[in-house]
């Protein structure tokens, strides 16, 4: 199913990773599959060998070259139905959404091997990466994790809110512009106590409901005269809202959203 997200890692007090992706974004999906990465301490560290030296931000240029590559591919292999840019540059595809972490992490070296991707006298392996930050502005990113380096904490954010002066999202984009509503957090130690996925996914679920209940997302029912959670339902773009008494779509942190499905990229 479409849903929208953002995957980020800050580390020595920047952002060094803004994935967009564009399927199952949910905590039960994407989220587990962070979840599961994060879960191995081993997998932290050449996280981090991978991130200072397999990666990199392709210049304007660069990126246009790469778009040029992949539009050749998919014209030479219709079969394929466009998935050049998969099969080229993963990391610059939204299909690739968490796995992003692993091809990161299996680009550094094993303890002991020579970094030149594993194999003696072969290219280092590097990855082109786009910060597709701006999507954190975007009324249509619907789940946004943040893996904070620095402080070892997983971070999930749900719908959006308007900026604040302690807010992760708060240098991006404009005074004016929402971004990405908190949730929850889950230092590293505690997820290494978690006990799979399901486990994972249960505690933001409920972190989620708790958040909806303290900003007022919930609607009073004049026939039963008791507060009742409102229904989800999904819109016509595959994005997951809730439903107003009165009509209205609201995302997941209780706030009015009024623009229309987007296609992106």
């Amino acid at each position: 199913m479409g849903t929208r997200h953002l995957i980020c890692i800050f580390w020595r007090g920047e952002w060094v990773l803004a994935q967009y992706g564009q399927w199952d974004g949910g905590p039960d999906f994407q989220g587990a599959r962070i979840f599961k990465f994060l879960c191995v301490a081993r997998n932290i560290e050449r996280l981090k060998a991978g991130l200072e030296n397999h990666v990199y931000v392709p210049s304007d240029e660069e990126y246009d070259a790469m778009i040029t590559e992949v539009v050749a591919w998919d014209r030479m292999n219709p079969d394929q139905e466009g998935d050049g840019i998969d099969f080229l540059y993963p990391g610059l595809s939204r299909e690739t959404s968490a796995r992003i972490l692993g091809m990161i992490a299996r680009a550094a070296p094993f303890e002991g091997e020579e970094d030149t991707g594993g194999k003696k006298g072969e290219k280092k392996e590097m990855i082109p990466l786009r910060l597709r930050l701006w999507l954190a502005n975007d009324g249509h990113c619907e789940w946004a994790y943040v893996i904070d380096l620095d402080t070892e904490a997983l971070e999930v954010y749900a719908g959006h809110e308007w900026k604040h002066a302690q807010h992760r999202f708060k240098d991006v984009g404009v005074d004016e512009d929402s971004v990405p509503a908190f949730i929850c957090a889950f230092p590293f130690s505690d997820i290494f106590l978690m006990t799979d996925g399901e486990d994972f996914a249960d505690r933001v679920y409920t972190a989620l409901e708790n958040t909806r209940r303290s900003r007022g997302d919930w609607y009073e029912d004049d026939d039963d005269d008791e507060w009742e959670e409102e229904e989800e339902v999904a819109s016509e773009g595959g994005m997951d809202v809730d439903k107003h008494d009165e009509g209205q779509a609201v995302d997941a942190a209780g706030h009015q959203d009024q623009d229309q499905d987007a296609d992106m990229s």
